[in-house]
C-alpha cells in the first residue's frame, strides 16, 4: 500500500493560507482601532496585531478567505499559543495561532468553529479551503474530518474518517486500489477501528502496517477487489494490476495473491507457503532442532476438520492438522509417525520435546 501521506499525529490539516505579514486587505471597509489587536481579531496589516502577524483576507474565483484578516502567531510545539487560541498545522508545513472555540458562536462572521481542530475557521462555503485532511460540510461551513470508513472508496484523505486515502493508481499492468481506499496506519501498539485488521504489507522491503476492511468472502468486498484468502481483508484484485509483492503470485481463477498452496506436512517457512496459511517454523532448541524445515498445519476443531490427508491432534492449548500416517516410512526426514495419533511428528531424538506426561523412545523417535 502505497498512501500519499502519513496519518497525522499532532493536528489536523486544515487548509492552505498566506501569511499577510504586510499590505492593504481588500475589504477596508473595516475601522481599525490603532490598538494592536490579539489573536483572533481582524487585520489589514501586521501592525494592526501584537504579534505582528497578520493573515490577509484572500479573494479568488472560488470566494473569499480570512473575511477581514485575522491576527495570528507562528506556534509550535515549544512555543505555545496565548490564551484563548489553539496551534493549527496547515498543507504548507506552517503552524498558527487561530481563536479556540466550542461552538460555532464562539467565531466572528465569516469563520466558523471546526471541532476538528478546536478553533475558528474560514467558512468553507465561502471558498475557504479545508485541506487534504478534512472535509467541507456544506451545512455549517465547518472543516470536518471525513465520514468514510475502512475499506471505502476515495480520493482525498479529506473523504476518510482515519484522514488517510489511498488513491486509484494506473500503470501499464492496469489499476491499483480501484476507487481509491480509505486506510490507517497500524502496528502492535496503534488497532484498527472496528470491522477492519492490521495488514503488513511488502512495501519493497519495508514491511508497512496498514488497515483494510475484513470480509468472510469476495462478495463482501466492493468492485475491484476480493476476499484474501488468508488475511481476510478486501485486498485489490490481482488480475486487473494490483502486484502480489515477491513473496506471492497472482491466482487467475480468483484475484487473490496466493502462496506455494502447499499441503499440510509440507516444508515451508513462511505461512505464504502453505496453502492453509499456517506455517509452524523450524525451531531451534538445546537439546536440537523441532520442527525441522519448518511444517504447513491448520487448525482444526469439532467444526473445522481437517483435509483428507491430515489428522487433528491436540497441541498445546489448541489442535493442529498433522500429514496423517501408517508407520513412519510414510513421513518425511526429521519426521516419525507417532503411535497414538498416526500422524507424522517430530523425531523427539532431534530436539523436540515429548512434555512432561510422554518419552522419548529412542529407537523409534516416537513420544510414547
Amino acid at each position: 500500500m502505497n498512501p500519499t501521506k502519513p496519518a497525522l499525529s499532532r493536528a489536523f490539516v486544515a487548509g492552505s493560507l498566506l501569511l499577510g505579514l504586510s499590505g492593504a486587505c481588500s475589504s477596508p471597509e473595516q475601522p481599525r482601532a490603532n490598538v494592536p489587536q490579539p489573536v483572533g481579531l481582524g487585520c489589514s496589516t501586521s501592525s494592526d496585531c501584537l504579534s505582528a502577524v497578520c493573515i490577509a483576507e484572500e479573494r479568488a474565483e472560488s470566494g473569499v478567505s480570512w473575511t477581514a484578516g485575522t491576527c495570528s502567531q507562528v506556534c509550535s510545539a515549544e512555543s505555545a499559543c496565548p490564551a484563548a487560541s489553539a496551534c493549527v498545522s496547515f498543507d504548507d508545513d506552517s503552524s498558527l495561532c487561530l481563536s479556540s472555540c466550542g461552538k460555532t458562536g464562539d467565531c466572528r462572521a465569516g469563520y466558523v468553529c471546526s471541532s476538528a481542530v478546536g478553533a475558528c475557521l474560514p467558512d468553507c462555503r465561502l471558498g475557504f479551503s479545508c485541506g487534504t485532511s478534512l472535509g467541507c460540510d456544506s451545512v455549517t461551513g465547518a472543516c470536518i474530518p471525513g465520514t468514510r470508513a475502512i475499506g471505502a472508496a476515495c480520493a482525498l484523505d479529506a473523504d476518510c474518517q482515519s484522514a488517510l486515502c489511498s488513491p486509484e493508481q494506473t500503470s501499464a499492468s492496469g489499476k491499483q486500489w480501484q476507487g481509491g481506499y480509505c486506510t490507517q496506519a497500524c502496528s502492535s501498539s496503534v488497532s484498527c477501528p472496528g470491522a477492519a485488521s492490521c495488514l503488513t504489507y511488502d512495501d519493497n522491503g519495508s514491511g508497512s502496517s496498514y488497515c483494510a476492511a475484513t470480509c468472510s468472502v469476495s462478495s463482501d468486498c466492493r468492485g475491484g477487489y476480493v476476499c484474501s484468502a488468508s488475511a481476510k481483508v478486501c485486498l485489490p484484485d490481482c488480475r486487473q494490476g494490483w502486484s502480489c509483492g515477491s513473496m506471492l503470485s497472482c491466482d487467475a481463477a480468483t484475484g487473490n495473491c496466493v502462496g506455494k498452496l502447499l499441503p499440510v506436512g509440507s516444508p515451508c517457512a513462511l505461512n505464504v507457503d502453505c496453502a492453509s496459511a499456517l506455517c509452524t517454523p523450524a525451531e531451534s532448541t538445546a537439546a536440537g532442532t523441532a520442527w525441522s524445515d519448518g511444517y504447513c498445519t491448520a487448525l482444526c476443531d469439532t467444526s473445522t476438520a481437517c483435509p483428507s490427508t491430515a489428522t487433528c491432534i491436540a497441541y498445546a492449548d489448541r489442535s493442529y492438522c498433522a500429514a496423517s500416517c501408517a508407520a513412519s516410512t510414510d513421513c518425511r526426514a526429521g519426521y516419525v509417525c507417532s503411535p497414538g495419533v498416526k500422524a507424522c511428528l517430530p523425531d523427539c531424538r532431534q530436539g523436540w520435546s515429548c512434555g512432561s506426561v510422554l518419552t522419548c523412545d529412542p529407537t523409534t523417535g516416537a513420544c510414547k
